[in-house]
């Protein structure tokens, strides 16, 4: 099973110059041994996190555009490798709150990824300040 969700907007950029230390952060998410909250419970019983990346080789990681794609998230490059934007490339939710809260302090101020969720939820990550927050949408129909 699982929560399928959709993007439905998003504005998001990081420089190129903070490719390098944005990936060095993905890369030690990646490696923890425990995060608190998602997850599933392998076969071990212990919990398992970014189950979509199962066995992506963290080391081998080129850059900062792989990473994100191996997380399910595609960024779009201007022509001097700046982030521009970014597109969600899969099905269903996992522990996307942990890859912006991991690379929030490269991510430019303002940033912002929309979802909708199967159940017609709306939330964002929201970027300010190196934090990212997430927001939910109160959505209220007048007659």
């Amino acid at each position: 099973m699982g929560y399928c969700m959709d993007q439905t907007e998003a504005k998001f950029s990081i420089k190129r110059e903070n490719h390098i230390p944005a990936l060095n952060a993905l890369k030690v998410l990646m490696t923890k041994d425990s995060l608190k909250g998602g997850g599933s419970s392998g076969p071990s019983g212990r919990t398992r996190h970014f189950s979509f990346c199962n066995g992506a080789d963290v080391d081998g990681w080129a850059n900062l555009a792989q990473a994100m794609e191996e997380m399910r998230w595609e960024p779009k490059l201007d022509s001097e490798y700046n982030i521009v934007g970014i597109e969600f490339c899969g099905e269903k939710m996992g522990d996307d709150n942990h890859i912006f809260k991991a690379i929030a302090e490269f991510v430019e101020d303002g940033s912002f990824i929309q979802m909708r969720g199967e159940d017609g939820d709306q939330w964002r990550w929201k970027f300010s300040g190196g934090k990212c927050e997430e927001e939910h949408a109160n959505v209220s129909w007048e007659e």
